[in-house]
């Protein structure tokens, strides 16, 4: 729990920087280095145009098997597709910065969203 709490912090101030302007969260515009470089060369990046296609086309797929199969609502598959996307950013990260995979903190703070929005499931 507390590595997930960590890699939470960690992701929205970088969610933060990204977002807010510059000038807000730099306020003296003191030039910093980018020390978050990706070090592979461009040719061997991969671009939004086939990351993002995939993970619709996965989440669509997911949604349409889930719904029927456990007989769910619509908006549960989505918001469990939805939910699963951040816990699984914030898992590789915990796990990036400390080598240990965060399952059962995970299991856990799934079980109780579920438990929340979809009580005597």
């Amino acid at each position: 729990a507390i590595m997930l709490a960590d890699s939470a912090v960690s992701l929205s101030m970088i969610t933060a920087k990204v977002i807010l302007p510059q000038s807000f969260i730099n306020p003296n515009n003191d030039v910093e280095e980018d020390d978050e470089l990706d070090p592979a060369p461009p040719n061997q990046q991969i671009t939004w145009r086939i990351w993002l296609p995939g993970l619709v086309i996965a989440s669509v797929v997911c949604t349409i098997i889930l719904k029927p199969m456990f007989s769910m609502p619509l908006w549960q598959p989505v918001l469990a597709v939805l939910f699963s996307l951040l816990v699984a950013v914030l898992a590789v990260r915990a796990l990036g910065e400390t080598d240990l995979n965060p399952v059962s903190g995970i299991g856990k703070v799934s079980q109780i969203l579920f438990g929340i929005i979809a009580p005597g499931n």
